[in-house]
């Protein structure tokens, strides 16, 4: 069902939207609410060829389920392949990767502000830092050097510069004034993780890790994490998996943990002293004090994409990312390490954002 919420609050109307999730497949079906606080956020990248993303808001307790929520609010459909989000203080910013767009949104109410298409070439990733958002840029994925880091100021949704770096940046954080960017590669691979300085916006140095970096997560102490997946996809040249710790003080790689053979994990997430990453659709728990790898899953997603930790709760996103029409939300507890919730969401679910 699709409403205006504007409309709702003018006139009133009691409405109700239905949650399409519950274990037991029942449905609840709850008042609709005006502002998307105190929940989670689910970019779903829509189907590759029919060109629309959307937007999955939750309740924290697990309650209500809204599905296309930009759409719902806005009466327009999002673009080709929503790929990411950002948040800066009230705003959130869409990546819309395959339309080269950025959408700005009010991250509570989810109303438009305005939509940025210019200054991108295959967005992916944004982090924020000092007023200016960096957005990482692959190009064309078949050329090698193209790639880029598209600065944004905040205060014009104008873009001020292009940053140019190693091809495939993916995955950008950012800690005080310095950028970290991983480059994953396009349609290939790459192993660097370029290090930028927010405030001159210049390349401060490259550091080589393991192949196919593809997450990033700062933990209490400022220490960086990168995994790395390795490359799987030549035999020939096939590396492994590896777990890399940097001194964001000194820009230095202070230690590494290689997989052992054929292993490519994903998705590393930091959470209060613990590390959590994906493999072979399980996932994996360790200490972020420990210098050895765990042997044992906590426990495992049949279709592993993403996920996010909060608390005593890991949110997964599940579907086969070739054909899947339906994505779920899986919520674990990670005191029993138990599924406790199922809930369906649309097509080719990406990330997980908490919006408090």
């Amino acid at each position: 069902m699709k409403l205006n919420k504007l409309a709702i609050l003018a006139l009133s109307i009691s409405l109700a939207f239905t949650s399409c999730s519950n274990d037991d497949d029942s449905t609840v079906t709850v008042e609709p609410i005006l502002e998307y606080v105190n929940g989670i956020i689910i970019t779903e990248e829509g189907n590759f060829t029919n060109g629309t993303g959307a937007i999955s808001f939750v309740s924290n307790d697990l309650e209500y389920v809204e599905n296309t929520v930009f759409e719902n609010v806005n009466e327009e459909t999002l673009g080709n392949l929503v790929q990411s989000m950002a948040f800066d203080g009230s705003l959130g910013y869409i990546i819309e990767n395959g339309s080269n767009a950025l959408k700005v949104v009010n991250r509570y109410t989810f109303q438009a502000i305005t939509t940025i298409s210019s200054g991108l070439d295959n967005p992916r990733y944004m982090t924020v830092v000092n007023g200016k958002g960096y957005i990482t840029n692959w190009g064309d994925g078949n050329d090698e050097t193209d790639d880029y880091v598209a600065v944004l100021d905040l205060n014009t949704n104008t873009f001020v510069s292009q940053i140019p770096v190693a091809f495939g940046p993916e995955a950008i954080v950012s800690l005080n004034d310095n950028i970290y960017v991983a480059h994953q590669g396009g349609f290939t691979q790459n192993n660097q993780l370029t290090v930028i300085n927010a405030v001159s916006d210049e390349v401060i140095t490259t550091l080589t890790v393991g192949d196919v970096p593809n997450s990033l997560q700062i933990d209490e102490s400022d220490t960086l994490w990168v995994l790395c997946g390795g490359n799987p996809n030549h035999t020939a040249n096939e590396t492994d998996g590896a777990l890399y710790k940097i001194n964001t003080s000194t820009n230095t790689i202070t230690s590494s943990i290689t997989f052992d053979e054929g292993l490519h994990p994903s998705n590393l997430y930091y959470d209060t002293n613990n590390l959590y990453y994906g493999l072979s659709g399980d996932v994996y728990k360790m200490s972020s004090a420990e210098s050895t790898l765990p042997e044992i899953a906590e426990f495992s997603v049949s279709n592993l994409y993403d996920f996010s930790v909060r608390g005593n709760q890991l949110f997964a996103l599940d579907h086969n990312v070739y054909s899947s029409e339906t994505s779920y939300l899986k919520v674990f507890s990670l005191d029993t390490n138990s599924e406790i919730k199922s809930i369906d969401l649309g097509p080719f679910a990406g990330e997980v954002y908490f919006n408090n």
